[in-house]
C-alpha cells in the first residue's frame, strides 16, 4: 500500500472525531427527574371521587385517618341534602319574675331536629347570677354562661356551644335568675337541620 498525503489529513481528523465521541459517551444524559408530586385539592361542593376495591373478606369497613391541622372532610352520600334551620328568638324577665320559658322552635310533622349550635346572651341585673336551660326532645340541658363585665348598668352574660341534640318535640328554652330585681334580657340562636323522624 502506498502512503498518499491525503492520509496524513484523514487520520487527525479521525483520531480527533473518536476522542469527541468517546468524550461524550463517558458524559451520558443526565436522568430525568421523577414526575411531579401532584396533590389535589378540591372544594367540599366538589369532591375527590373515591372507589375502595378488594376488601378482604368479611369486611366492609374503611378507616381513615388525619392530622388536626389536615383533616379528612367526610360527607354522607346517603342522606338527602339537609333542610337547615337558624333561629334566634329574644325575651324579658320583668322585676319580680324569676324564670320564663318560651318555645323557640317546633319540627315540621314527621322530621325532627338536630341542633348543632347553641349561642346565649344574657342581660341581668348586677350581682344577679343567670341560668340558661335548652329542652330538645324533652330533656333539659344547663348551658354555662361566662360573665363579660358590665354594659349599660347590666351584668352581661354569654355563651356558644357546639352541641348536638335531637328533637321531635318543641325545642324550648329558658332563663333563671336570682335574686329577681329589676329587668333581665336574653336572646338565644340555635342552628342545624331537620332530617327525617327515625
Amino acid at each position: 500500500m502506498k502512503w498518499n498525503p491525503r492520509n496524513q489529513k484523514i487520520v487527525p481528523g479521525l483520531a480527533v472525531l473518536g476522542t469527541a465521541l468517546a468524550c461524550l459517551s463517558a458524559h451520558s444524559a443526565p436522568t430525568s427527574p421523577p414526575g411531579p408530586n401532584v396533590t389535589v385539592v378540591n372544594t367540599q361542593t366538589n369532591p375527590v371521587p373515591v372507589s375502595v376495591l378488594n376488601f378482604p373478606t368479611g369486611t366492609n369497613t374503611v378507616q381513615v385517618s388525619s392530622s388536626s391541622n389536615a383533616p379528612v372532610l367526610v360527607r354522607d352520600v346517603d342522606k338527602s341534602v339537609r333542610d337547615t334551620f337558624s333561629v334566634s328568638h329574644s325575651f324579658a324577665l320583668t322585676n319580680g319574675v324569676t324564670f320564663k320559658e318560651d318555645d323557640l322552635l317546633t319540627p315540621p310533622p314527621g322530621k325532627r331536629a338536630v341542633i348543632e349550635t347553641v349561642a346565649v346572651t344574657a342581660f341581668v341585673g348586677p350581682g344577679q347570677t343567670p341560668l340558661a336551660l335548652i329542652s330538645a326532645g324533652g330533656n333539659p340541658f344547663a348551658l354555662l354562661l361566662t360573665p363579660q363585665g358590665r354594659l349599660d348598668s347590666k351584668d352581661l352574660y354569654v355563651g356558644t356551644f357546639p352541641i348536638r341534640l335531637y328533637s321531635k318535640e318543641p325545642v324550648v328554652v329558658s332563663l333563671s335568675r336570682d335574686p329577681a330585681a329589676g329587668l333581665a334580657t336574653t336572646g338565644f340562636s340555635i342552628s342545624g337541620y331537620f332530617e327525617d323522624a327515625p
